[in-house]
């Protein structure tokens, strides 16, 4: 048998290609166990999640994404923590809660099954004649579950900074696998 030394060589070159392709890939991968009610219904306490952050490394994240990000240095958090929360207002925008809608400029945002709520208790948008608007380079998340969800509202708009990925999938439980919308 002859040995064909070109073949040889570009087959050893694609195998390292894909072998460095994957090793991108899964650089870019984050997995982590959701451990609050505050995103229900679309994440439920204890539901495990894909994040990837290679999609925010051409654009920025975009109104209605799921992201997870660092809480350091927003107000109200006391401990360096990984948030997941939805996002509603981007930079420059105006946010508003009434009628259990998020609007944003005047315009409403809704997903279905899930309803804002205004908190007395919060420091931004505590009542419907309440709005916020979102300062540069700074987002503005709420939890889907938003009687039960620490999130802009308390601690006010996140810096684009501390957003870490996209939440893209659940992978557990076996009956919730699916993408995250």
């Amino acid at each position: 048998m002859k040995f064909h030394k070109p073949i040889f060589v570009c087959a050893a070159l694609a195998a390292a290609a894909s072998l460095a392709m994957v090793m991108i890939f899964l650089s870019h991968i984050r997995l982590y166990q959701n451990p609050t009610v505050a995103m229900q219904p679309t994440l439920t306490n204890g539901d495990r999640i894909v994040a990837e952050d290679f999609t925010y490394l051409w654009r920025r994240p975009a109104r209605g994404e799921v992201v997870a990000f660092h809480s350091k240095g927003l107000t109200g958090v006391a401990t360096d923590s990984i948030f997941v929360k939805r996002v509603i207002g981007l930079p420059g925008e105006t946010i508003q809660i009434k009628d259990h809608k998020a609007y944003v400029d005047g315009v409403p945002f809704s997903k279905p099954g899930i309803r804002y709520t205004n908190l007395p208790t919060s420091s931004h948008l505590s009542s419907e004649a309440d709005s916020f608007t979102v300062p540069s380079d700074s987002y503005f998340v709420l939890g889907d579950n938003s009687d039960n969800s620490l999130d802009s509202r308390f601690f006010g708009a996140i810096p684009a900074g501390a957003i870490i990925s996209r939440v893209a999938m659940r992978c557990w439980p076996p009956g919730r696998i699916g993408l995250v919308q």
